[in-house]
């Protein structure tokens, strides 16, 4: 399965790792030019308590390029960015896509279905599955973000 995550920040990059970590197809974008040439030159930095990787099969690009076959979508943009990344998507999601939207707060339901069916709309809220991650692109210790989470290292 293909699945494209639009935002590459803390959180999209994680849902990234994750994905293409296990097995998934990831394609990614960021309008952030030095975090993606980073990730597709050296990849994606994860440290955590259990260890620390490099994901390198991420194809990030900071110019979004259509792909029908995808069938599975994260929208990790900012709230403000929601709108613009469910029209970019919406010419291309086929009857069984799914878009999951990760905002903090509330609303990025109502701003994804004035481009997108109810249908295809799951809303979560941050259900972060780790504790103490540190999350960098190998551009100069450049940092993402430290998250501090519970649901899988200790359940």
């Amino acid at each position: 399965m293909k699945v494209a995550i639009i935002g590459l920040g803390a959180m999209g990059s994680i849902y990234a790792a994750l994905f293409a970590t296990s097995g998934f197809e990831v394609i990614a974008y960021d309008p952030w030019v030095e975090h993606i040439n980073a990730i597709n030159e050296k990849g994606l930095l994860i440290e955590n308590p259990n260890g620390n990787y490099i994901v390198k099969n991420i194809k990030a690009s900071s110019v979004f390029e259509a792909h029908d076959d995808c069938n599975f979508y994260i929208i990790a943009t900012k709230a403000s960015g929601v709108e613009s990344a469910a029209r970019k998507i919406s010419p291309f999601l086929g009857p069984n896509a799914t878009v999951v939207t990760i905002q903090n707060g509330l609303g990025a339901e109502e701003k994804l279905a004035k481009f997108i069916g109810h249908e295809h709309i799951v809303c979560q809220y941050h259900a972060y599955p780790f504790r103490f991650l540190r999350l960098q692109s190998l551009d100069d210790e450049q940092t993402l973000g430290w998250l501090e989470m519970h649901q899988l290292m200790n359940p």
